[in-house]
C-alpha cells in the first residue's frame, strides 16, 4: 500500500515537471532577451550623449563663426548661413552610423 502511494506521487510529480519544462524554457529565453535589452541601454545612452555633445560643439562653433563673420565683413545676411538643423542631424547621424558599421 505504501509503495502504491509513493508510485502515484512520483507519477504526479513527474507529470508536473514535464508540463513545466517548456514553459520554463520559454521564460528563460524571454529573460535572456530582456537581459540583452538592458545591456544595450548603457551603450545607447553613451552614443546619445556623445552625439548631443557633438551637436553642442557644432552649435558653439557656428556661434563663434557667425560672430566672427559679422565683425569682419559687411556681407548681406544669408550669404554665409550655417546648415539647417536637418543637415546637421544628417551629418551627425552619418558619423554615428559609420561608427556602428565599422
Amino acid at each position: 500500500r505504501k509503495s502504491a502511494v509513493d508510485d502515484a506521487l512520483r507519477v504526479l510529480a513527474r507529470g508536473k515537471i514535464d508540463r513545466s519544462g517548456p514553459s520554463l524554457k520559454t521564460l528563460r529565453s524571454m529573460m535572456s532577451a530582456y537581459f540583452a535589452d538592458l545591456n544595450s541601454v548603457v551603450p545607447a545612452f553613451r552614443e546619445y550623449s556623445e552625439a548631443t555633445n557633438q551637436l553642442h560643439q557644432l552649435d558653439d562653433a557656428h556661434s563663434l563663426k557667425s560672430n566672427h563673420t559679422k565683425k569682419s565683413s559687411n556681407q548681406a545676411p544669408g550669404n554665409n548661413e550655417w546648415p539647417s538643423s536637418i543637415e546637421q542631424l544628417k551629418a551627425l547621424t552619418w558619423g554615428v552610423t559609420k561608427q556602428f558599421t565599422s
